[in-house]
């Protein structure tokens, strides 16, 4: 998977440096039909786009009004309510409410926010996390993998986090209308299948090692891409 990984972010960085336009690359992956595949089978795409787009443009100006979000909203409620799935050295994973779909969230610690500058340790053990993530998922639950990072048109610190969602239930005519979205998962239920299911891999060596659930430390500011931040309020 850490081939798989170095891979893409190698197609990441040809097209960047092959196109003068692009100011994002999109990195996203699609698994069975439900989940926007034309047909079952493992579909990647790398796209070089001329926007930053909307979504990535909301994250960045939430950023900039609060660069600390990360480690001070996302892992603090994760840790609140009980929602770490796995921890290594070099990355933090766990379930993430709030999404349209049950998400599964994959944080870098990396105090880089470029993955080019980042030390082949410190991707390895990102890398681990996303493949168990993907092993405790399972081959039969259709899912989107959309990948997160700072545009190199932006200097705003951002981690790189990937966002795995399950495509388990279909919006229709009333989550459109009203913007309010039916998730038929709980957070604390997805959390104990994936933590039963992340046990039993490990224990039979088909993930790497990491700690699970309650043994994850997650300690404070555990994410390093604000640190530049932290050091300045210092």
């Amino acid at each position: 998977h850490f081939a798989y990984l170095s891979f893409t972010l190698a197609a990441a960085e040809d097209i960047a440096r092959e196109n003068p336009h692009v100011r994002h690359v999109s990195i996203f992956q699609n698994w069975l039909a439900p989940a926007g595949a034309s047909f079952d089978h493992l579909h990647k795409q790398v796209l070089g786009v001329d926007t930053w787009g909307s979504g990535v443009s909301r994250r960045l100006d939430l950023l900039r009004q609060c660069p600390a979000f990360y480690n001070d909203v996302i892992l603090e409620t994760a840790k609140t309510r009980g929602l770490l799935l796995a921890e290594n050295a070099h990355a933090l994973a766990l379930v993430e409410p709030g999404h349209v779909f049950p998400t599964l969230a994959i944080y870098s610690k990396s105090a880089q926010s470029d993955p080019r500058r980042m030390r082949d340790a410190e991707l390895r053990g990102f890398s681990d996390l996303v493949h168990a993530m993907h092993a405790a998922t399972g081959s039969r639950l259709a899912c989107n993998e959309e990948w997160y990072t700072r545009p190199r048109s932006s200097e705003q610190p951002m981690p790189l986090h990937v966002l795995i969602k399950w495509r388990v239930n279909t919006p229709a005519g009333f989550e459109g209308s009203s913007q309010i979205h039916i998730n038929p998962i709980f957070p604390s239920h997805q959390r104990d299948q994936v933590l039963e299911a992340l046990k039993r891999l490990r224990k039979t060596g088909a993930i790497a090692a990491m700690d699970l659930g309650e043994e994850c430390l997650c300690e404070v500011g555990c994410l390093k891409y604000d640190v530049f931040h932290r050091n300045q309020k210092l």
